[in-house]
């Protein structure tokens, strides 16, 4: 029967339209020029010209006329189509190389909220990713595995970058994403007049496949028990990719094709996963996914509110190796030493990490709120420092140190501020930073602009020095460079880095793991940002821990410090509903 599909502004997905037997004189136009008509009270896209009022309508706001020769039926739009002849071409090549074959097909996606989206591939068990800037209006979600890059020691950044450029050699993409995923000799100047809030302005990250995942703080800390599953290195192509932008949505499916790989078995697997996916269909039989609990983005509340306990490990302790630290610093032994501290929350009850995350998102919408959760764990939270970001050959980079807590009222808060940016200790912590950012930069960078005084970064409950850095990259480098040589910055180690890596071995009693080190995304072409992840928080069953830290200088107090580490943890403890441990 024929048919013509559309999709309704009220449903994320097309409806089929069969027409039914009729007069031609009635219905010979409905395939050709209607664009806009109201079929039972919604409002649908078919065409390029709007239907007239009376074709659509006997009667105000209904279609009966229209309808009576209709059959409506709800269908999911067909986001693999396209999908198996590439991979079809894939499976010539692996079986002719004898070697894997990615395979990248992207397509306009539904209007999917991406936490919901998060939320049904956390129910079907898979590896997540989750990367957003709220405020640009920028989400990406990692939903399961095509391909993992995994390493270990010092020398992770490298051998993930190679890997991921050998995987993208031969890569077939969708040829709307370019014929070549390899990001040798691919990177494009960026554009003058890059927003200053770093939104995508060159990169475009809605196309093509992504590498997603982050890095362990110290890869010379023999790791714990409770970071399982997080080594010093992992960066994964996901399966399944939403991408969100103020300029619309793509989903991308990646599949890696192996010489042995059935093609039909593997278009029909991802056919069932990517239904598992997206919200069932008003109407349509299939209910899939439809037992998981929608979220209330618009009004969000702390998840868990009931059952819980925050507990501080070793808080004397922690003040005490402050003090020692703040010692060696006196005796010139360092410039500066970040200490972090660790708070284990405990429930009756799994701990909702997809709730945690709405809250964040609705909290901290000028953070990085960011979520890697792998087997039965899930490392999230909201930070507001960038590590770095690549568009084109722009470079942008910050300097985050110096920290007072906010104030409800605007003058007291403002004060806080002025009294932050006049404070002699704070503005030394921060020139460290700077100082280190710049030295580490202006060997990859041909050009470089870092200002000679700090503002202020104000987030939800604390308020820091910020002095933002751009440069120009030089040609030979790349992101995971970049990473390589800013992580760590004396922002969340100390300085002179080596140094203060080793007092942080001695003074600190648990493993940082993926705390404070960075989290972000890279994409086809070389591109990409990694944030600082701190403000953060390991969650595995009942139990999570929170981590927070704070820059340690000659003259610091302990329990000043101590203090100012009870206002970094608010936004994970608040998140859980474990109050703010006062």
């Amino acid at each position: 029967m024929p048919g013509i599909y559309f999709y309704t502004l009220l449903q994320e997905y097309p409806v089929e339209i069969a027409i039914l037997p009729a007069p031609r004189s009635t219905l010979p136009k409905l395939t050709l020029i209607p664009h806009k008509f109201m079929l039972c009270g919604e409002l649908a896209v078919v065409g390029s010209q709007r239907l007239q009022p009376a074709w659509a309508c006997g009667a105000e706001g209904c279609a009966k006329p229209l309808a009576s020769r209709l059959s409506i039926t709800h269908a999911r739009p067909d986001l693999t189509a396209g999908l198996s002849n590439l991979l079809a071409r894939a499976a010539g090549l692996a079986r002719a190389e004898q070697r894997p074959i990615l395979v990248s097909r992207t397509t306009a996606a539904p209007q999917v909220d991406p936490v919901a989206f998060f939320q049904r591939g956390s129910a079907a068990g898979a590896q997540l990713h989750f990367w957003a800037v709220p405020q640009r209006g920028c989400f990406l979600v990692g939903v399961g595995e095509a391909w993992s890059f995994t390493a270990e020691g010092p020398e992770r950044f490298s051998t993930i970058d190679t890997q991921w450029r050998q995987l993208l050699q031969d890569a077939i993409l969708d040829p709307a994403d370019g014929a070549s995923g390899s990001p040798s000799g691919n990177r494009q100047p960026a554009t003058a007049g890059a927003s200053d809030n770093g939104a995508w302005t060159v990169t475009d990250p809605t196309r093509g496949p992504l590498l997603m995942g982050g890095f362990s703080f110290d890869p010379l800390r023999p790791a714990t028990e409770r970071w399982t599953g997080f080594p010093d290195g992992a960066m994964t192509v996901p399966r399944f990719q939403l991408a969100l932008t103020p300029g619309g949505g793509r989903l991308t499916v990646n599949v890696v094709v192996t010489p042995d790989a059935d093609i039909d078995k593997e278009l029909e697997k991802v056919q069932q996963e990517l239904a598992s996916l997206l919200p069932p269909v008003a109407g349509d039989g299939n209910q899939a996914g439809s037992a998981v609990p929608a979220l209330d983005r618009k009004n969000p509340s702390p998840a868990n509110p009931e059952g819980l306990t925050a507990t501080d490990i070793d808080a004397a302790g922690w003040q005490e190796a402050v003090a020692e630290a703040a010692r060696w610093i006196r005796q010139g032994r360092l410039e500066k030493v970040v200490l972090a501290r660790e708070v284990i929350v405990k429930a009756d009850h799994p701990l909702d990490g997809v709730a945690a995350l709405a809250f964040l998102i609705d909290r901290y919408p000028t953070c990085y709120v960011f979520a890697v959760a792998r087997g039965d764990r899930c490392f999230l939270g909201a930070s507001p420092e960038q590590l770095v970001q690549l568009q084109g050959t722009q470079v942008r980079a910050m300097g985050l140190a110096g920290t007072a807590r906010r104030d409800p009222g605007e003058d007291r808060d403002r004060e806080l501020g002025q009294a932050l940016l006049n404070n002699p200790k704070e503005r030394e912590e921060h020139a460290v930073v700077v100082r280190f950012i710049k030295a580490m930069l202006e060997p990859l960078c041909t050009e470089l602009d870092v200002p000679g005084t700090p503002t202020l970064l104000r987030v939800r409950n604390v308020q820091h020095l910020y002095t933002p850095i751009t440069g120009k990259i030089a040609r030979s480098n790349t992101i995971f460079d970049l990473v390589a040589r800013l992580h760590p910055t004396p922002a969340v180690g100390g300085a002179p880095r080596d140094e203060a890596l080793a007092l942080i071995r001695r003074l600190e009693s648990f493993d940082r793991g993926w705390y404070a080190a960075p989290v972000g995304w890279v994409d086809k072409e070389g591109n990409g940002e990694f944030a600082v992840a701190i403000r953060s928080a390991l969650l595995r069953g009942r139990e999570a821990s929170l981590f927070a830290g704070c820059g340690i200088m000659g003259d610091s107090d302990p329990e000043a410090e101590f203090q100012e580490s009870r206002y970094k943890l608010r936004p994970m403890l608040r998140a859980l509903a474990a109050g703010d441990g006062e």
